[in-house]
């Protein structure tokens, strides 16, 4: 299987938030590349009403496993 979803890259503050709007079920998801493991982002204002909770190292959110 193939995951389906849509994806919009927004960039904010010299990081670029990308927002996976996935089309075959009711997720978003929202990731950013940092320059380093020691930074720790402040959610844009737009992003955190949005935002439920932490899935960086849960792996049912890997796209393998939701391609499944």
């Amino acid at each position: 299987k193939r995951v389906r979803k849509k994806r919009y890259a927004i960039p904010v503050n010299g990081l670029v938030w990308e927002i996976d709007v996935f089309l075959d079920r009711e997720l978003v998801l929202a990731e950013v590349e940092l320059p380093s493991a020691d930074i720790t982002p402040e959610l844009p204002s737009w992003l955190a009403p949005w935002v439920e909770r932490e899935v960086t190292d849960d792996p049912a959110y890997l796209n393998l496993s939701l391609a499944q």
